[in-house]
This record gives structure tokens, C-alpha cells and sequence, in this order.
């Protein structure tokens, strides 16, 4: 297994002074996940994709679970991208898949953002408020006083009513500008912890569409280029062939064709929405108006939580100076009443560009696993042999040696 490279930038959790420590991550690898295994979880895809509702709106999310028997006992909630869901990118369930073979015994509930796939769009006054200011939450940091937008809180309810409470949050580029919002809805102090891998809009120079576009289409080049050759998360032609093999419920039939359909219809509104959201509201000079300084200090307000969040040198929607600026600037905000060493912000900067998530599963697994700290007791058992059997490794799988 390859070991991987990452620095952590953490800011102290207690007290008023926030101080930035650096460390180096020493101790990741990239999972070995048995063929099986991620077959097994596609499987469960399958039988458990459909939809949730929330009884307050009415709104619907698309949504499917795997390792669902340890739903109650620890559970992750990961959020699709922008503009993607199980039912029109199959590479969520080549992923999916895989989270779910790396960590046997913890749940993931996997829901598609907002207008893609079975999930509702935003509507009315929610899309222009999130329009105007690129936020899943509404209020201001200098008071405190946060809520979420409905679509957030919709989507919050909805997962518990028909999964109970996550205790983990997971999710890439915008679907964690979304996870934002859904740890503001969530029951107060029941989230333990969030990764959030490549989260946009923290820095006001980035050309956000182009860097998007850009690094999407040179990630998707060398997946394909890649042919046969293949591990569980990697998302090819080889494996999407096989992938499908597995998922006839979601991807055989007119009901799909037609949902598909559905899906890109509706982008004509929402892809122009999700633009103009996100592409601005970015300027570290002004928090009031900044999208992810005032949802991230929202989250951090309503959960007793470490949000992890990773940024890669190779990224151009960034600049990890920016990056660094922003987590400063976030913790000095939180009310010193709420301080404490269990809520805060721990940056992992790493190699690679935006796309590591698909161009790279195998480490963005391993990362995850370290920015879900308090799924420990859960992470170290591993599969082992034909995936039959759990083996409990050390306690200490991961170091983390001081700089």
C-alpha cells in the first residue's frame, strides 16, 4: 500500500487565542479493498436506492445506504456534488461502493444534492437568497444567529426521519457547501465531525467555472486512458461496464431513461443557479458576504464538532495562503462561550488537483479516514482475506508527529 503526503494546518479549539499549529501526517495508506467486498456494496446500492422525504415540505432527496446494518450505531451522511446523483453518474456508486467496502462497520447515506437524480430542486425565496449570497444558511456571524435555508433543513430532516442522526459528514468540492447547511439543520451538538474535500469559494481570486471545468476534463482524460486496469473507486471504462452489471434497478429501463431525462431538463434552471452561487461571494475582505466564512461559522455554532477540510496544491480554485487566512479568520469568530477543544477547524493540505477524489479514490479514502477522527474505534476494523473476516488493527493506525 502507497503511503500518503499530507500537512495539517490546526487551529486551537479552546481558549481565545487561536494560534496555527502545523504538523505532518505521517501514517496514511491507501486502503487494499477486496474485488468482493465493493461488489457486495454495488449490490446494496442497488437494493436500497430510491427516495426520502421530509414531512414539513414535502421535499424529496435521492438517496442509498451501504453497510445499512450499522445504521444506529455509526453512521456517516456524504453529499453528492453539484451537479451529480446515482441516477445520471454512475461514478457515485463506483465510489459509494468502495467508502463503503473501507469501512465495513459504519453506515454511509449517500444523498444527491438539490436538483439532480429523484432529489428536488431549490425553489422560490430559498434560490434567489442562495442566488444572492451563495449560502445554505441565513444570518451573520456578528450576532450568532444562524438558520438554515429550507432545502438545507428539509434534507436534514428527512435523513433522520427515515435514518435517525449521522454522527459524520463527508463530501466533495460543492457538496460540501450543502453539508454546510445540513450540520446547521442537524440536532444541535450530534454531529462529531466533517471532512470536506476541495469545499469552493474560499479564495476571491479563483476563476471558479474554468478551474471546475478545467480540472474535471483532465481528471476524466486519464480515468479513461487508464482502459482495463483497475481498483474499487477508480472509475473507468472498465469499471463503469462492470459496475453495471450490478445496478440494473438504476440504470435498466424507461423509469431511468425518463428520470435521466427529468434530471438534464431541469438543468436549464438549476446548473445556471448553482453558478451564479458559486462562482462568487468569495472576498476574505468582507466576511459579512463571504459564503463559506458565514456557513462554515454557522455549522460550527450549532455542533460541537472538527470540521476537517482538505485543499491540494494542485488545485487552481484556491490558494492555500487563502486557505489558511480563512480557517484564522473562523476560529477568531466563534463565540468564546462555544469554545472548546472539540469544536474547530484542521486544514490537510495535500498533493493533486481538485478531481483527487476520482482521479485518486484510494487516497481521498485514506484521508477521509483520518479527517473522521471519531469513527476510530470503527476504522480499524478492517476487512481482511475475502472480506469475511474483521481484524482490529492497533489503536494508533494513524500518527500524527508534530513539526
Amino acid at each position: 500500500m502507497s503511503e500518503i503526503e499530507r500537512e495539517s494546518i490546526i487551529y486551537d479549539g479552546a481558549g481565545q487565542n487561536h494560534s496555527v499549529a502545523r504538523s505532518e501526517l505521517k501514517g496514511l495508506h491507501e486502503p487494499d479493498i477486496s474485488k468482493q467486498a465493493y461488489f457486495d456494496r454495488l449490490d446494496e446500492i442497488n437494493d436500497t436506492w430510491g427516495s426520502i422525504f421530509d414531512y414539513m415540505t414535502g421535499y424529496e432527496f435521492e438517496t442509498a445506504v451501504v453497510n445499512k446494518q450499522h445504521i444506529g450505531e455509526n453512521a456517516i451522511l456524504f453529499l453528492s456534488t453539484d451537479f451529480s446523483s446515482l441516477t445520471q453518474n454512475i461514478g457515485n456508486a463506483i465510489e459509494l461502493a468502495a467508502n463503503g467496502a473501507e469501512k465495513p462497520n459504519t453506515a454511509i447515506i449517500y444523498v444527491a444534492f438539490p436538483g439532480n437524480g429523484k432529489s428536488a430542486s431549490i425553489s422560490g425565496v430559498d434560490r434567489q437568497h442562495f442566488i444572492n449570497t451563495g449560502r445554505f444558511t441565513m444570518g451573520e456571524h456578528t450576532h450568532h444567529r444562524y438558520e438554515p435555508l429550507n432545502i438545507a433543513a428539509a434534507a436534514a430532516r428527512a435523513v433522520a426521519w427515515q435514518y435517525g442522526k449521522p454522527e459524520h459528514i463527508s463530501a466533495d468540492v460543492n457538496g460540501a457547501r450543502f453539508g454546510l447547511g445540513v450540520m446547521a439543520a442537524l440536532p444541535k451538538d450530534s454531529i462529531s465531525d466533517a471532512y470536506f474535500n476541495g469545499i469552493s469559494g474560499i479564495s476571491p481570486n479563483a476563476h471558479y467555472a474554468s478551474s471546475m471545468l478545467r480540472e474535471d476534463l483532465a481528471g476524466r482524460r486519464e480515468r479513461h486512458a487508464r482502459g482495463e486496469e483497475y481498483v474499487p473507486g477508480e472509475v473507468t471504462k472498465a469499471s463503469i461496464r462492470e459496475a453495471k452489471t450490478h445496478l440494473d434497478n438504476i440504470y435498466e429501463g424507461w423509469d431511468h431513461k425518463a428520470l435521466w431525462l427529468k434530471t438534464y431538463i431541469r438543468a436549464a434552471v438549476n446548473a445556471p443557479t448553482n453558478l451564479m452561487a458559486f462562482k462568487g461571494h468569495n472576498d476574505l475582505g468582507r466576511l459579512e458576504d463571504h459564503a463559506v466564512f458565514q456557513d462554515t461559522v454557522a455549522a460550527l455554532v450549532r455542533q460541537e464538532a472538527m470540521i476537517r477540510m482538505q485543499f491540494n496544491r494542485e488545485s487552481s480554485l484556491h490558494s492555500i495562503d487563502d486557505c489558511i487566512r480563512f480557517g484564522k479568520l473562523v476560529m477568531d469568530n466563534i463565540p468564546i462561550e462555544l469554545q472548546s477543544e472539540d469544536r474547530g477547524l484542521e486544514l490537510i493540505i495535500g498533493t493533486g488537483s481538485l478531481d483527487e477524489h476520482t482521479l485518486n479514490p484510494a487516497g481521498r479514502l485514506a484521508t477521509e479516514r483520518y479527517g473522521l477522527r471519531s469513527i476510530a474505534r470503527f476504522m480499524r476494523l478492517v476487512l481482511s482475506g475475502d472480506g469475511s473476516n474483521i481484524t482490529e488493527l492497533p489503536a494508533e493506525e494513524i500518527e500524527v508527529k508534530a513539526a
